[in-house]
């Protein structure tokens, strides 16, 4: 049976440039033994493709801006979830702050709020980052997923996240619950590795040591040891 690996990118797939080759050469070997590879990351499209295009990344699908849109190899849509447009708005207009992107599955930084898939708000530090996050718990009418990431605030719709966007993906494949993996190391990877067989990076988020099997130093060490099952 064909098994699927889900890997976070920044800190995971990649720590290193010595380290992602090795990582490359084995997601090779898996996928020639008929298995699937996807990498789940944070990032929008443009700052995706940038790193894919430079380091020739393989992979079969890629869930982007914390799972709100997926996408198979040739770029072509398999699922995208924005974010209501009202809310979008509400959140600018109470917020009032302007220092946000707005993304669509493929652009980042417009102008019109139409089938927005992540309001990102920029920070120069962590502090500011969490009297927003503090802040906007405070919404309680609006639907929408909350994440930090590094030292900015990302939202997304409530209905997105990494593992939901997996299922996407195992629908299109067909492709057993059982036989799905994941390996991250942040906060916006937890419900990804609790939802399927997770596993963390040795250098993770505190909270990940709860919930998953094993950690690992590189991800290729993971997909040997899958392949070996």
């Amino acid at each position: 049976m064909k098994k699927l690996i889900v890997s976070d990118f920044d800190n995971t797939l990649f720590i290193d440039e010595e380290n992602l080759k090795k990582n490359l050469l084995y997601i090779r070997k898996f996928q020639e033994a008929g298995n699937i590879f996807s990498i789940a990351t944070a990032r929008s499209f443009q700052s995706f493709s940038t790193v894919a295009n430079k380091y020739n990344l393989i992979y079969d699908y890629v869930i982007l801006n914390n799972g709100a849109t997926v996408l198979d190899k040739n770029n072509e849509i398999i699922s995208n979830h924005p974010l209501d447009d009202v809310v979008v708005k509400s959140i600018i207009k109470k917020i009032k702050r302007e220092n946000y992107r707005l993304y669509t599955p493929f652009l980042e930084d417009e102008k019109e709020i139409k089938s927005i898939t992540k309001l990102r708000y920029l920070f120069s530090s962590r502090e500011e980052a969490f009297k927003l996050i503090k802040e906007l718990s405070s919404f309680k009418d609006c639907p929408i997923a909350v994440f930090l990431n590094e030292i900015n605030v990302d939202i997304t719709s409530l209905d997105t996240n990494k593992s939901i966007a997996i299922k996407d993906i195992i629908a299109k494949e067909k492709v057993k619950r059982n036989d799905v993996y994941t390996i991250g190391d942040g906060a916006n990877d937890a419900e990804m590795l609790a939802d399927f067989n997770g596993y963390a990076m040795v250098v993770s988020h505190p909270n990940l040591s709860k919930i998953v099997k094993n950690t690992y130093e590189q991800v290729f060490y993971l997909i040997d040891e899958i392949m070996q099952k």
